[in-house]
């Protein structure tokens, strides 16, 4: 298993259209009967609807040519309708239902972004960042490497590194990679809520130091040191 990454490592690729091509033609041997390609929004996202589209193009000349099925798990509320319309000419849709597990995830994120609040959603749009909120947690009954991809694309999409995430992808024990899941998640939470802290105090920081703690918080450096740190200085203040 393969999986997109802006951090070189022998398991990660480029999340660029031409980046990703170039990996199919070199690790699709014809012994390949099944690709699924995770995250097309993020390519979107990195590149542009024209060149996901070409690269969808040459992924169907690549299927026919060496034989293997392409799966692309998507939501066709994350692309534009134009995008939406060419993609499905190119990949027919396919109906699967979807599991209790995810439907309850969904629905409980869903009821959590709307706890958000306008004024959230206001500040969002004013400073243009990424809007930063708990997640449900995922449970140890039920846990797939797919549960944790979506899971992982919505955290990078807040801006979080996870490094320490992606080795939980391919390890075949998924007790193991829940393991670290709930070890990353731990940190995310913390990293969450230390910067609501720094936010709320901020008129008791220097930008030097708002910088700091942020980038520490969201690189998920030593987030517990650094949540001590932090309460520290403003105690002191």
């Amino acid at each position: 298993m393969w999986w997109m990454s802006d951090h070189d490592s022998p398991q990660s690729i480029p999340p660029h259209p031409a980046d990703f091509i170039v990996h199919v033609r070199q690790q699709s041997p014809e012994t390949t009967e099944l690709i699924i390609l995770e995250g097309l929004d993020w390519f979107v996202a990195r590149s542009s609807e024209s060149d996901v589209l070409s690269m969808l193009q040459e992924l169907d000349t690549l299927s026919r040519s060496f034989d293997f099925d392409l799966i692309l798990p998507v939501d066709a509320l994350s692309f534009t309708k134009q995008f939406w319309a060419r993609l499905t000419s190119i990949a027919p849709k396919m109906d699967v239902e979807t599991s209790s597990i995810e439907e309850s995830t969904v629905m409980a994120e869903d009821r959590q972004d709307e706890a958000v609040g306008p004024e959230a959603a206001m500040e969002e749009d004013d400073s243009k960042e990424p809007l930063l909120v708990h997640l449900v947690q995922l449970p140890k009954a039920g846990f797939t490497h797919s549960l944790l991809a979506k899971r992982m694309l919505q955290w990078k999409r807040m801006g979080f590194d996870l490094s320490a995430l992606e080795p939980a992808l391919v390890l075949s024990d998924l007790n193991e990679s829940h393991a670290i899941y709930s070890s990353v998640e731990s940190d995310i939470t913390c990293a969450i809520d230390c910067i609501r802290l720094l936010e709320a105090n901020r008129a008791k920081l220097s930008i030097t130091e708002r910088e700091m703690y942020n980038y520490r918080m969201m690189s998920l450096n030593n987030v517990r040191e650094a949540a001590r740190d932090l309460e520290t200085i403003l105690s002191s203040r």
